[in-house]
């Protein structure tokens, strides 16, 4: 008489697959995390583009910007003080901003200049002073344009020196450039600082708008837009951008940086 003996069946201990599951979690943060750091964070102002379509700009050139680089991302910013909050606060990887602004809170943040803006008369371009019935005879005249930081009116008079005739302007700030060309067309102040090419761009939209706008006086030179970085940007990513922007050269390329307000990159 045979004794069957029976056989326990062994099942697979679910030690390896636990190890496994946890493998494929590591992996899955691992790569979460590298792509949060992998964004590449630029911020844009300059109040003296064409701003009037801010989503076709802020679509352009971050499209513009990732063509070099995927994660790339931008914001584009109307008013100067959002912009100081933002670098205080979120400090972006790039900044690509107005000579004057760079100048005046560029290194308090750490940025250092890689490029700038060029235009056809080289690195730097001008505005000018329009009014409709020319300058004007009272003492405390109003005058329409984008901030030029804290020391509004002295840096007015210092681009402008046909404007230190008087003792007192009552400077209206605008967010863009081009509402200082609608606000003297309008009659809502005596004169303007502006582009010229936001005094055009109001003439195709509403030719009558400028017709009776003059102008005045031409300001000195302004730099256009530099192209920032901090320190804290990989010099990798730095030489990436770098080169990146200098050779980029095709048709969106060109509208991107034409709604930035200059036509090509050059060496600081």
């Amino acid at each position: 008489m045979r004794i069957h003996k029976e056989e326990k069946v062994r099942r697979p201990s679910p030690r390896p697959f636990r190890g496994i599951f946890l493998l494929l979690a590591v992996i899955v943060l691992f790569l979460q995390s590298f792509s949060l750091r992998a964004e590449v964070m630029i911020y844009f102002y300059n109040p003296d583009a064409n701003l009037r379509d801010m989503a076709q700009l802020k679509s352009q050139v971050q499209e513009y910007f990732q063509s070099i680089d995927p994660n790339a991302s931008l914001k584009a910013f109307l008013r100067l003080q959002d912009l100081l909050n933002a670098l205080k606060t979120q400090p972006p990887d790039f900044l690509v901003a107005s000579s004057w602004v760079y100048k005046s809170y560029g290194a308090n943040y750490g940025f250092k200049p890689l490029l700038v803006g060029q235009g056809a008369g080289g690195k730097s371009y001008y505005k000018v002073l329009i009014s409709k019935k020319g300058l004007p005879e009272n003492a405390s005249p109003s005058l329409s344009m984008v901030g030029l930081g804290e020391s509004n009116v002295s840096n007015l008079k210092t681009l402008v020196p046909e404007l230190r005739r008087y003792t007192n302007i009552n400077v209206v700030e605008v967010s863009k450039d081009i509402d200082a060309v609608f606000a003297v067309s309008f009659d809502q102040v005596d004169m303007a600082l502006v582009h010229p090419q936001n005094i055009e761009a109001v003439r195709k939209a509403n030719q009558s708008a400028v017709s009776e706008v003059k102008i005045l006086a031409r300001s000195t030179p302004i730099e256009y837009p530099i192209f920032s970085a901090t320190s804290k940007v990989n010099s990798s990513v730095v030489d990436k951008f770098v080169k990146g922007l200098q050779s980029s050269k095709d048709g969106k390329s060109i509208q991107a940086l034409n709604l930035m307000g200059f036509a090509s990159w050059g060496a600081p």
